[in-house]
């Protein structure tokens, strides 16, 4: 594995030759949204003229530019250029398709680069022309229309395909989401460790000079009085009554946040278990905790979590693919709440089925978005926050289980998802597969 110091010795122009020759565009942006690198594909992809581009322009000029041809569509050219620069400032992940006026379909996808001490630094993103795989899908689709209810069949087996594609995405999504939180949890446990053992050991160090410090003051009636003097003011300038009331809860608060980190690499490698596909004894309750843990970075700072978590049965479930199921209904939970709001977690029984629900008080859905909820693909969220797959997948999951989603909601007052299951599901031998 190449070090840091490896790579400063990397010439950036070798970087650069190395760009130059990659089939898929690459632009970088900075912090302020000025445009600081792009490749010969970036131009050729989005058909941009090459005196167009120069080092340190505005973002905001190249929006103008492909406003004013037609790329974003009719509308007031300040008002199409403002909503993508507004888009932009929110220095968010974004993954959308956009079909440009000549007909191409262009796939954009970025990264957020985040600077040595946790800020934004701008972004890279990635175009790549996906018109060939978009035009065969159509014709595809097209083909499929001709041939009319005659052949049925193979509009069955079209829709068969489409769920097998879902599937394979997801798949192929949650391995590398599993081999990235393993990594993590591999290379967070082993310092973790010793960080936690050497904390314990300084704590009863210290603990050893505070009273080796006492045992010392408890003689200073034997000094003379100019030495009292002293040793009384030295006391006072390092404000030593202060630093033994303050260092118990210092090192108690270092230990709380090292179980937490802990906890979390706990979580993290019982994640990334590959157990799809695998049925097992599953407690729903544990299952609603771990993915929790799991999903506390993406919820909002302000977010309340309360439980309300009656005792259930174990069921026989795939827990792996469930935990995937909950995770995905809380993260739903913590964008719908914004900067701030309520998430419920319950869970029981109710006859011969289990239940969990995902509940919220944020925004709600819309009466008309209700019907296209778990189709595939389809998302409320802004151009390239979401995928629209996680709830189709989730129904997916569910309904291999035997068991239901239902969803109520209220705009403006929240939502809620329930997930049933039953008792005693299918025999996995018969269940079938996620997908």
């Amino acid at each position: 594995m190449a070090t840091s110091q490896q790579f400063d010795t990397l010439a950036a122009s070798d970087l650069i030759a190395a760009a130059e020759y990659m089939p898929i565009g690459v632009s970088i942006v900075d912090e302020r949204l000025r445009v600081k690198f792009w490749n010969r594909a970036f131009l050729d992809i989005l058909d941009f003229p090459e005196a167009l581009l120069r080092v340190g322009m505005p973002l905001a000029e190249l929006f103008r530019y492909n406003a004013e041809r037609g790329e974003y569509g009719s509308g007031d050219i300040d008002e199409l250029v403002a909503a993508r620069v507004a888009l932009a400032q929110r220095f968010e992940p974004h993954h959308f398709l956009r079909k440009r006026p000549d007909g191409h379909f262009i796939d954009i996808r970025g990264e957020v680069i985040r600077k040595d001490d946790g800020t934004v630094g701008g972004f890279v993103s990635l175009y790549q022309d996906v018109t060939r795989e978009k035009t065969f899908e159509q014709e595809l689709v097209e083909s499929n229309r001709a041939l009319g209810e005659g052949n049925a069949k193979l509009q069955r087996a079209y829709e068969e395909l489409r769920e097998t594609e879902l599937q394979l995405l997801q798949s192929a999504k949650m391995a590398s989401v599993g081999q990235l939180a393993a990594g993590i949890a591999h290379e967070i446990n082993n310092p973790i460790g010793f960080v936690m053992s050497n904390q314990s050991a300084l704590k009863r160090n210290a603990e050893t000079l505070v009273e080796l410090a006492d045992a010392y003051s408890a003689r200073e009636a034997a000094l003379p009085a100019v030495e009292r003097e002293a040793l009384a003011r030295l006391k006072r300038e390092m404000d030593i009554d202060f630093i033994k009331e303050d260092m118990p809860q210092l090192f108690d608060e270092m230990r709380t946040g090292l179980d937490r980190v802990k906890q979390i690499v706990a979580s993290l490698q019982t994640f990334a278990e590959d157990r799809s596909g695998t049925w097992e004894d599953t407690d729903l309750s544990c299952e609603l905790d771990r993915a929790l843990a799991v999903a506390q970075h993406r919820l909002p700072a302000g977010a309340q979590i309360v439980r309300d978590y009656a005792p259930l049965p174990p069921i026989r479930a795939m827990r792996a693919d469930l935990t995937q199921v909950l995770l995905a209904l809380l993260h739903n939970a913590g964008d719908a709440i914004g900067g701030g709001g309520t998430i419920t977690l319950r869970c029981g029984e109710d006859g011969d089925k289990v239940f969990v629900e995902v509940a919220d008080n944020g925004c709600g859905i819309a009466e008309q978005v209700m019907p296209h909820l778990f189709d595939p693909f389809f998302t409320t969220k802004p151009v390239g926050s979401g995928t629209g797959l996680s709830l189709a997948v989730s129904q997916r999951v569910v309904r291999n289980h035997g068991g239901r989603i239902l969803v109520r909601s209220e705009p403006g007052k929240g939502s809620v998802f329930r997930v049933e299951l039953p008792k005693s599901p299918s025999s996995p031998a018969h269940a079938g597969t996620p997908a």
